[in-house]
């Protein structure tokens, strides 16, 4: 409560500053807002400024993939141009720092450091809203020498196997000794995950703070934002894996439609969706009940991916570079993270905005047929 109370004097003193910046002149403005960011600067670490304060902790940087731009141009007057430029990937090993586990949040000198963050916002929020601030500043750690870094987050489909576990592929091409540690019990898809890559062993499960002489970060890619060399990362690792497997051989289509009826947010009567497109020769997959390696193979296979919005779509990175991808959505609930996916991945993308309605507000069955036919049909 002590530091909540301290959090918010010190932010209401800045509000209010900020406040009385906003009418003062423009030159007196910028001198203003300039001498709030400067204060506000300690309470986040970024390992790729220069600091003399780093050689305390940083014991080195590896990086591992040059800057790269995405531009995607504008859809049918429906989406926007999006894009983005990332800097290089970089890891980075550190010493004299410590762990939150609970929130995989990395502390140097009393700060947190930026790049422990998942890329979902600042770090020096996460450190607040998470309560790792305080759970650092009560100084009850516990050593720890070997070779750690943050397993990062496991609960979200789509956030394990696009965020984290490039994250994880990327700390182990350069510290393949790193044990990843973890606050929960990791859920049995992330666990067959990581089962598949061969890392499952290098797992534990701990709630503490800890006190760390050898901690691996790698930097994140932005929320939504999947690094495009991250994703063929991800899809070589488990494509190469897949191959060692003894039952791939598989009856494929070209066309596969991944269903959400089984899901949250699924369509209304989805199931008339589904009959619909098998009599078009699609095979329908609910991949919540499939083994990641015949996940693999059967979107290895396909030349049309139809999907509504959902984590099942994070499976696209396993697609060849001529498959297009059709993406179904409301807009009730939508991102363009599977937009920006195939943007990097150089697969055709087309996204169907379905009619919402109360009574179905991520769309109909009826009106994706509808909808769904004529665009089929012009891709013929």
């Amino acid at each position: 409560m002590r530091f909540h109370l301290a959090f918010w004097r010190a932010e209401f003193r800045r509000r209010f500053a900020q406040r009385i910046a906003d009418m003062l002149s423009a030159d007196a403005n910028a001198l203003v807002v300039r001498a709030l960011e400067i204060e506000g600067q300690p309470h986040e670490v970024d390992l790729t400024i220069p600091d003399p304060k780093l050689s305390q902790f940083l014991v080195s940087s590896h990086i591992l993939s040059e800057p790269i731009l995405l531009h995607i141009p504008a859809q049918n007057d429906i989406l926007t141009v999006d894009g983005h430029w990332w800097p290089p990937v970089r890891v980075f090993e550190l010493k004299g720092v410590q762990l939150d586990v609970a929130s995989g949040l990395s502390f140097a000198d009393g700060r947190v450091v930026s790049q422990s963050g998942s890329g979902h916002r600042w770090s020096r929020d996460a450190a607040f809203i998470t309560g790792a601030f305080r759970r650092v500043k009560a100084q009850r750690m516990t050593e720890m020498s070997r070779p750690i870094a943050s397993l990062g987050q496991t609960t979200n489909y789509y956030h394990f196997l696009i965020e984290t576990l490039p994250r994880i592929l990327r700390i182990l091409s350069v510290a393949p000794e790193v044990t990843f540690l973890t606050s929960g019990e990791v859920p049995d898809f992330a666990l067959e995950i990581l089962e598949f890559a061969g890392i499952e062993n290098r797992i534990m499960i701990n709630n503490d703070v800890i006190a760390a002489n050898d901690l691996w970060i790698c930097e994140p890619s932005p929320l939504f934002f999947p690094h495009p060399e991250d994703l063929r990362l991800v899809s070589a690792k488990l494509t190469d894996a897949t191959s060692h497997e003894q039952s791939t051989d598989l009856s494929a289509s070209e066309l596969v439609y991944i269903s959400r009826s089984k899901s949250s947010r699924s369509l209304q009567c989805e199931t008339d969706l589904e009959n619909h497109l098998l009599k078009q020769g699609f095979d329908v997959l609910h991949l919540e009940t499939l083994p990641i390696h015949e996940q693999i193979v059967r979107l290895q296979a396909a030349k049309v991916v139809v999907s509504p919005h959902g984590a099942g779509l994070s499976n696209i990175l396993f697609l060849s570079k001529d498959a297009r991808v059709i993406e179904l959505s409301s807009g009730e609930w939508w991102w363009p993270c599977f937009r920006r996916m195939s943007g990097g991945l150089g697969l055709g993308y087309e996204l169907i905005v379905l009619p919402s309605s109360p009574s179905a507000p991520h769309g109909s069955a009826s009106d994706a047929i509808q909808m769904l036919d004529a665009v089929l049909s012009l891709k013929k």
